[in-house]
Protein backbone atom coordinates (compact mmCIF):
# COMPACT_ATOMS: atom_id res chain seq x y z
CA UNK A 1 0.00 0.00 0.00
CA UNK A 2 1.52 3.39 -1.11
CA UNK A 3 1.20 6.30 1.24
CA UNK A 4 1.26 9.72 0.16
CA UNK A 5 3.43 11.46 3.18
CA UNK A 6 6.89 10.32 3.83
CA UNK A 7 9.47 11.16 6.69
CA UNK A 8 13.04 9.55 7.19
CA UNK A 9 14.31 9.45 10.76
CA UNK A 10 18.67 9.43 11.67
CA UNK A 11 19.78 8.30 14.12
CA UNK A 12 23.17 7.40 15.07
CA UNK A 13 23.68 5.59 19.28
CA UNK A 14 23.18 1.81 19.41
CA UNK A 15 21.22 1.70 22.16
CA UNK A 16 18.54 3.62 19.80
CA UNK A 17 18.71 0.84 17.39
CA UNK A 18 18.31 -2.08 19.61
CA UNK A 19 15.15 0.24 21.43
CA UNK A 20 13.63 0.95 18.02
CA UNK A 21 13.82 -2.62 17.08
CA UNK A 22 12.52 -4.28 20.04
CA UNK A 23 9.24 -1.87 19.77
CA UNK A 24 9.01 -2.88 15.85
CA UNK A 25 8.14 -6.63 16.21
CA UNK A 26 4.54 -7.07 15.37
CA UNK A 27 2.42 -10.05 16.72
CA UNK A 28 2.86 -11.80 14.00
CA UNK A 29 7.16 -11.77 13.97
CA UNK A 30 7.82 -9.09 11.32
CA UNK A 31 9.56 -5.95 12.02
CA UNK A 32 8.63 -2.58 10.87
CA UNK A 33 9.81 0.38 12.21
CA UNK A 34 7.44 3.08 10.30
CA UNK A 35 4.60 1.49 11.66
CA UNK A 36 5.61 1.76 15.24
CA UNK A 37 6.81 5.21 14.54
CA UNK A 38 3.31 6.25 13.04
CA UNK A 39 2.03 4.64 16.15
CA UNK A 40 3.59 7.17 18.50
CA UNK A 41 2.85 10.00 16.23
CA UNK A 42 -0.93 9.17 16.24
CA UNK A 43 -1.11 8.76 19.79
CA UNK A 44 0.88 12.21 20.43
CA UNK A 45 -2.31 13.34 17.98
CA UNK A 46 -4.68 12.04 20.16
CA UNK A 47 -3.31 13.70 23.47
CA UNK A 48 -3.17 16.72 22.77
CA UNK A 49 -6.46 16.85 20.92
CA UNK A 50 -7.66 15.83 24.62
CA UNK A 51 -5.43 18.63 26.02
CA UNK A 52 -6.77 21.06 23.47
CA UNK A 53 -10.23 19.56 24.15
CA UNK A 54 -9.54 20.00 28.17
CA UNK A 55 -8.35 23.71 27.94
CA UNK A 56 -10.85 25.06 25.98
CA UNK A 57 -13.28 23.92 28.53
CA UNK A 58 -11.23 25.35 31.62
CA UNK A 59 -11.12 28.64 29.80
CA UNK A 60 -14.12 29.03 28.75
CA UNK A 61 -16.80 30.91 31.31
CA UNK A 62 -20.57 30.56 30.16
CA UNK A 63 -22.46 33.41 31.21
CA UNK A 64 -26.04 32.56 31.61
CA UNK A 65 -29.19 34.30 31.08
CA UNK A 66 -29.85 36.81 33.85
CA UNK A 67 -31.66 35.46 36.93
CA UNK A 68 -34.73 37.43 37.31
CA UNK A 69 -36.07 35.37 40.19
CA UNK A 70 -35.77 37.81 43.17
CA UNK A 71 -37.42 40.13 45.32
CA UNK A 72 -35.76 43.19 46.41
CA UNK A 73 -35.94 44.64 50.09
CA UNK A 74 -35.45 47.49 51.85
CA UNK A 75 -34.01 46.98 55.51
CA UNK A 76 -33.67 50.13 57.72
CA UNK A 77 -33.29 50.42 61.45
CA UNK A 78 -30.98 51.32 64.86
CA UNK A 79 -28.13 48.72 65.72
CA UNK A 80 -26.04 48.85 68.47
CA UNK A 81 -22.61 47.00 68.64
CA UNK A 82 -19.41 46.79 71.11
CA UNK A 83 -16.54 48.99 70.89
CA UNK A 84 -14.20 46.06 71.85
CA UNK A 85 -12.11 48.77 73.49
CA UNK A 86 -11.07 48.84 77.65
CA UNK A 87 -9.57 51.32 79.49
CA UNK A 88 -6.01 51.43 79.24
CA UNK A 89 -5.36 48.77 76.43
CA UNK A 90 -3.04 49.89 73.38
CA UNK A 91 -4.43 48.38 70.06
CA UNK A 92 -3.40 49.15 66.71
CA UNK A 93 -5.59 52.40 65.18
CA UNK A 94 -6.42 50.38 61.49
CA UNK A 95 -6.73 47.05 63.20
CA UNK A 96 -9.55 48.77 65.59
CA UNK A 97 -10.96 50.82 63.18
CA UNK A 98 -11.48 47.24 61.20
CA UNK A 99 -12.48 45.32 64.15
CA UNK A 100 -15.22 48.28 64.69
CA UNK A 101 -16.44 47.71 61.23
CA UNK A 102 -17.03 44.15 61.36
CA UNK A 103 -18.55 44.30 64.28
CA UNK A 104 -20.88 47.23 63.05
CA UNK A 105 -21.46 44.64 59.80
CA UNK A 106 -22.72 41.76 62.13
CA UNK A 107 -24.99 44.43 64.07
CA UNK A 108 -26.77 44.68 60.26
CA UNK A 109 -26.78 41.29 59.53
CA UNK A 110 -28.71 40.71 62.70
CA UNK A 111 -31.01 43.36 62.73
CA UNK A 112 -31.80 41.95 58.64
CA UNK A 113 -32.02 38.25 60.19
CA UNK A 114 -34.53 39.60 63.54
CA UNK A 115 -37.04 41.67 60.62
CA UNK A 116 -36.98 38.75 58.02
CA UNK A 117 -37.99 35.92 60.78
CA UNK A 118 -40.78 38.00 62.35
CA UNK A 119 -42.43 38.68 59.18
CA UNK A 120 -41.02 35.42 56.85
CA UNK A 121 -44.08 35.71 54.64
CA UNK A 122 -44.07 39.07 53.66
CA UNK A 123 -40.85 38.22 51.91
CA UNK A 124 -42.18 35.28 50.21
CA UNK A 125 -41.88 35.27 46.30
CA UNK A 126 -44.79 32.93 45.54
CA UNK A 127 -47.63 30.75 47.89
CA UNK A 128 -46.67 27.40 46.03
CA UNK A 129 -48.17 25.07 48.25
CA UNK A 130 -46.88 22.29 46.32
CA UNK A 131 -43.47 22.53 47.01
CA UNK A 132 -43.19 23.57 51.20
CA UNK A 133 -39.68 22.80 51.70
CA UNK A 134 -37.18 25.79 50.46
CA UNK A 135 -34.52 28.24 51.61
CA UNK A 136 -34.47 31.88 50.95
CA UNK A 137 -30.99 33.69 50.31
CA UNK A 138 -30.76 37.19 51.92
CA UNK A 139 -28.44 38.94 49.24
CA UNK A 140 -27.31 42.39 50.51
CA UNK A 141 -26.31 44.72 47.47
CA UNK A 142 -25.94 47.45 49.44
CA UNK A 143 -24.99 48.99 52.57
CA UNK A 144 -25.52 52.31 54.39
CA UNK A 145 -25.04 53.11 57.92
CA UNK A 146 -23.74 56.37 59.95
CA UNK A 147 -22.62 55.29 63.17
CA UNK A 148 -22.00 57.19 66.73
CA UNK A 149 -18.47 56.45 67.44
CA UNK A 150 -18.30 59.10 70.12
CA UNK A 151 -18.56 56.64 73.09
CA UNK A 152 -16.32 55.94 76.57
CA UNK A 153 -14.47 53.08 76.76
CA UNK A 154 -16.63 49.45 77.59
CA UNK A 155 -19.77 51.31 76.09
CA UNK A 156 -21.80 50.19 72.82
CA UNK A 157 -21.24 51.92 69.06
CA UNK A 158 -24.73 52.89 68.07
CA UNK A 159 -26.04 53.51 64.06
CA UNK A 160 -28.53 53.87 61.86
CA UNK A 161 -28.74 51.66 58.35
CA UNK A 162 -30.45 50.63 55.44
CA UNK A 163 -29.73 47.90 53.37
CA UNK A 164 -30.83 46.96 50.10
CA UNK A 165 -31.03 43.32 49.86
CA UNK A 166 -32.69 40.71 46.59
CA UNK A 167 -34.69 37.80 48.42
CA UNK A 168 -34.24 34.81 46.46
CA UNK A 169 -36.79 31.82 47.36
CA UNK A 170 -34.79 28.41 46.49
CA UNK A 171 -37.88 25.75 46.25
CA UNK A 172 -37.18 21.97 45.60
CA UNK A 173 -39.06 22.06 42.16
CA UNK A 174 -36.54 25.41 41.29
CA UNK A 175 -33.37 23.52 42.23
CA UNK A 176 -34.10 20.76 40.15
CA UNK A 177 -35.37 23.05 36.95
CA UNK A 178 -32.01 24.18 37.31
CA UNK A 179 -30.64 20.49 37.23
CA UNK A 180 -28.94 21.71 41.00
CA UNK A 181 -26.31 22.97 39.33
CA UNK A 182 -26.88 27.02 40.68
CA UNK A 183 -24.60 27.10 43.27
CA UNK A 184 -27.11 29.59 45.80
CA UNK A 185 -24.78 28.65 48.42
CA UNK A 186 -22.01 30.47 47.23
CA UNK A 187 -23.13 33.91 45.56
CA UNK A 188 -20.00 35.88 44.67
CA UNK A 189 -19.19 38.89 43.37
CA UNK A 190 -17.08 40.10 40.43
CA UNK A 191 -15.82 42.96 38.52
CA UNK A 192 -16.84 42.40 35.07
CA UNK A 193 -13.39 42.95 33.77
CA UNK A 194 -12.48 39.63 36.51
CA UNK A 195 -15.49 37.69 34.38
CA UNK A 196 -13.93 38.04 31.17
CA UNK A 197 -10.75 36.87 32.74
CA UNK A 198 -12.38 34.12 34.48
CA UNK A 199 -11.22 30.62 33.92
CA UNK A 200 -13.14 27.65 34.30
CA UNK A 201 -12.37 25.81 37.73
CA UNK A 202 -15.08 24.15 39.95
CA UNK A 203 -17.61 25.94 37.97
CA UNK A 204 -18.76 26.46 34.36
CA UNK A 205 -20.46 29.63 33.92
CA UNK A 206 -21.72 32.19 35.97
CA UNK A 207 -25.58 33.64 36.33
CA UNK A 208 -25.51 37.39 36.70
CA UNK A 209 -28.19 38.25 39.33
CA UNK A 210 -30.39 41.53 38.25
CA UNK A 211 -30.53 44.13 40.01
CA UNK A 212 -32.71 47.92 39.99
CA UNK A 213 -30.34 50.60 39.28
CA UNK A 214 -27.58 49.96 41.23
CA UNK A 215 -24.73 52.32 42.12
CA UNK A 216 -21.96 50.32 41.81
CA UNK A 217 -21.23 49.75 37.91
CA UNK A 218 -18.14 48.38 37.53
CA UNK A 219 -19.80 44.51 39.21
CA UNK A 220 -22.41 42.58 40.20
CA UNK A 221 -23.33 39.49 41.83
CA UNK A 222 -22.99 36.38 40.07
CA UNK A 223 -24.44 32.97 41.07
CA UNK A 224 -22.03 30.12 39.98
CA UNK A 225 -22.83 27.07 37.79
CA UNK A 226 -21.56 24.08 38.65
CA UNK A 227 -19.85 21.28 36.36
CA UNK A 228 -21.77 18.64 38.12
CA UNK A 229 -25.40 18.56 39.72
CA UNK A 230 -25.87 18.94 43.81
CA UNK A 231 -28.56 17.40 46.20
CA UNK A 232 -30.66 19.82 47.43
CA UNK A 233 -29.21 20.97 50.79
CA UNK A 234 -31.51 19.58 53.10
CA UNK A 235 -28.29 18.91 55.74
CA UNK A 236 -27.62 22.30 55.81
CA UNK A 237 -30.50 24.66 55.62
CA UNK A 238 -33.30 23.49 57.68
CA UNK A 239 -37.03 23.89 55.99
CA UNK A 240 -38.16 27.51 55.97
CA UNK A 241 -34.43 28.46 56.45
CA UNK A 242 -32.33 31.40 54.97
CA UNK A 243 -28.68 32.45 54.62
CA UNK A 244 -27.49 36.53 54.73
CA UNK A 245 -24.82 36.97 51.50
CA UNK A 246 -23.35 39.87 49.72
CA UNK A 247 -21.40 42.85 50.69
CA UNK A 248 -18.89 43.19 53.45
CA UNK A 249 -16.45 45.92 55.09
CA UNK A 250 -14.29 45.34 52.36
CA UNK A 251 -16.43 46.29 49.60
CA UNK A 252 -16.40 49.53 47.29
CA UNK A 253 -18.20 52.64 48.08
CA UNK A 254 -20.76 52.26 45.85
CA UNK A 255 -21.66 49.01 47.52
CA UNK A 256 -20.98 49.98 51.35
CA UNK A 257 -20.48 53.39 52.88
CA UNK A 258 -19.99 53.12 56.65
CA UNK A 259 -19.59 56.60 58.09
CA UNK A 260 -19.18 58.30 61.30
CA UNK A 261 -21.93 60.82 62.77
CA UNK A 262 -21.45 64.47 62.67
CA UNK A 263 -23.16 66.28 65.53
CA UNK A 264 -26.21 66.76 63.82
CA UNK A 265 -26.69 63.74 62.99
CA UNK A 266 -25.79 62.62 66.38
CA UNK A 267 -28.55 64.89 68.03
CA UNK A 268 -31.10 64.42 65.73
CA UNK A 269 -30.85 60.34 65.93
CA UNK A 270 -29.97 59.74 69.28
CA UNK A 271 -30.66 63.22 71.21
CA UNK A 272 -28.03 65.55 72.88
CA UNK A 273 -27.57 63.20 75.72
CA UNK A 274 -25.25 60.64 73.99
CA UNK A 275 -21.55 60.44 74.54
Amino acid sequence: MGYKYKATMYYSDEDTEQFLRGKATKPNGKKSASHYLYALVSRERENLDIINTTVGETEVIKLYPQFTVGKRIDFSGQVSFSSFISIGEKRNKTADNRLKLKSLMDAIDNAIASDFALDMRRFKISDDKTDEYSFSVILKTEVDCYYNDDVLPGENYKGIFRATCIIINVSRSEWGRLDGKYDFEGIKYFKYEEVLKAQNGRFKGLCKIAEIDPRDKIGAFFIPVRVTSKEFPYDRIPAGGFCIQGVNVDFNKGRVKLKSMNTSQKERHFGSGIG
